[in-house]
């Protein structure tokens, strides 16, 4: 369904970090930090999804490992 996804976005005005879930318009947070990041640098995101457990990597460096089950 289009309306079901995951969202991963860094905000650097706000400073944060965040994977988020959208189920049927419903968000929930899976993940968040406030690391801050460099502007107008590249980064290699990763993320693996298998069953309910999703892990994201960001330059291979883990970020975070969560259940998506909620």
């Amino acid at each position: 369904m289009q309306d079901n996804y995951y969202r991963f976005s860094m905000d650097s005005q706000r400073g944060y970090r965040r994977l988020v879930k959208n189920v049927a318009g419903v968000f929930t947070s899976l993940w968040e930090d406030d690391t801050p990041y460099d502007v107008g640098k590249s980064y290699d995101l990763t993320v693996v999804a298998q069953g309910n457990a999703c892990a994201g990597y960001l330059d291979g460096v883990p970020l975070f490992t969560v259940s998506t089950a909620t």
